[in-house]
């Protein structure tokens, strides 16, 4: 089964972080004309994200979805529907620019990852696009457990 793709408005970008976490690839548009965004959602098939209800009214074919909340949280179970919790695609892309991770030797980065973290993580990933460098710290249990409950509840309530 295909992934879905996410396209969304400059407004939903704590949103695609968040999709980005699951593995998702969710692309933010900014500043750019609307015709354009829906020639992109089609062409690239995504499904557009967007917060504003008069955007929803799109040609046939042009698969959104309207986000209601204003809490990135409660905008991810919105989603849930078209969402799968899939642990091997968890931190697989970069949460700042959307691209896939590559998995790096920390003795190459040395001079890009603190002493201590070296110390005490083995598994570090590299964005070669942006240049971020990222390993399993405090965060990442907590955004695991944020997702885990977001899941349960939503299998709880189904």
């Amino acid at each position: 089964m295909r992934r879905p793709r996410f396209l969304l408005r400059d407004n939903l970008g704590r949103l695609a972080r968040w999709l980005r976490i699951l593995g998702y690839d969710a692309v933010v548009m900014k500043a750019i004309p609307f015709s354009t965004i829906i020639s992109r959602a089609t062409k690239e098939r995504r499904i557009f994200l967007s917060r504003c209800a008069k955007e929803m009214k799109l040609p046939a074919g042009v698969a959104h979805q309207l986000i209601r909340s204003d809490n990135h949280l409660k905008q991810l179970r919105e989603l849930l529907p078209l969402l799968v919790l899939d642990e091997s695609m968890l931190f697989t892309r970069c949460i700042r620019c959307n691209r896939l991770l590559t998995t790096i030797d920390p003795a190459r980065m040395q001079d890009r990852i603190p002493a201590y973290v070296a110390q005490t993580h083995k598994h570090f990933t590299l964005c070669r696009h942006c240049g971020k460098v990222y390993w399993q710290g405090t965060h990442y249990a907590d955004m695991k457990r944020t997702l885990t409950d977001i899941f349960q509840t939503n299998e709880e309530t189904s």
